[in-house]
């Protein structure tokens, strides 16, 4: 899903990167139009407004997109609701006690290999053992 996303970045990136710094501005200067003061006025008028608008689209989305979670997020602090099981809700976690129910080999491929355990230290455990060193 990321690998589609990341191409599709790359090639609108592309195509505005060859719209917006070639396409335009080439047949502009080869024309050698001079603005009047009330159209450049326009202009900056609307080069203003659209980065006020890509500004507000750029803040609110995130937060429109995660409204849900947030509202979540929202219930458990003011305590109206209990959190959400690890995974998600949908089933409980793995039987085996592992954090992840698949490994992965730190490249995203999954591994065959057994998840590691996290165990929390005993509780007559010292945090720094004597491990019989001295300072030099």
């Amino acid at each position: 899903m990321l690998d589609k996303a990341y191409k599709v970045s790359v090639i609108a990136g592309g195509c505005m990167f060859v719209a917006l710094l070639i396409l335009w501005p080439i047949p502009m200067h080869g024309s050698h139009y001079v603005f009047s003061e009330k159209f450049y006025t326009f202009w900056v008028f609307i080069a203003m407004l659209w980065g006020f608008v890509a500004a507000l689209i750029i803040i609110f989305m995130p937060i429109i997109e995660s409204l849900e979670e947030l509202r979540g997020v929202f219930a458990v602090l003011c305590g109206g609701a209990k959190p959400p099981t690890p995974t998600g809700g949908e089933e409980p976690p793995a039987a085996d006690g592992s954090v992840f129910e698949k490994s992965f080999d730190g490249k995203g491929k999954e591994t065959d290999q057994p998840t590691v355990e996290v165990k929390p230290p005993a509780a007559n455990s010292e945090p720094f053992p004597d491990t019989g060193a001295t300072e030099q």
